[in-house]
């Protein structure tokens, strides 16, 4: 055995430095498990700020007018002349936006 300073036979501590070869290996597989996890957590933050884009206000209006106007018509309250003409008017004014 041949002492030389702080190694021996070569080997920082004694070959325990860093864990000897396997600690290689196991800050390589960390390394990999760690960038792995920032890549998925920044896709499923795009994903989910993309899915959460608010509807614009004149279409939830529109669709929320067709509700009305399908609810009065179940009703009786309008019949289907008027139905037919009031959902026409709506598509058209959607249709200019």
């Amino acid at each position: 055995m041949r002492l030389h300073g702080d190694y021996v036979d070569g080997y920082h501590m004694g070959g325990f430095g860093m864990g000897g070869w396997w600690g290689y290996g196991l800050m390589g597989f960390l390394f990999v498990i760690i960038v792995a996890a920032i890549v998925v957590a920044v896709i499923f933050l795009a994903r989910s700020s993309r899915s959460a884009t608010p509807v614009s206000a004149s279409a939830s209006a529109t669709s929320r007018a067709e509700t009305v106007l399908e609810e009065r018509f179940a009703r009786g309250d309008i019949d289907e002349q008027e139905f037919a003409s009031r959902i026409d008017a709506l598509k058209r004014a959607r249709a200019l936006e």
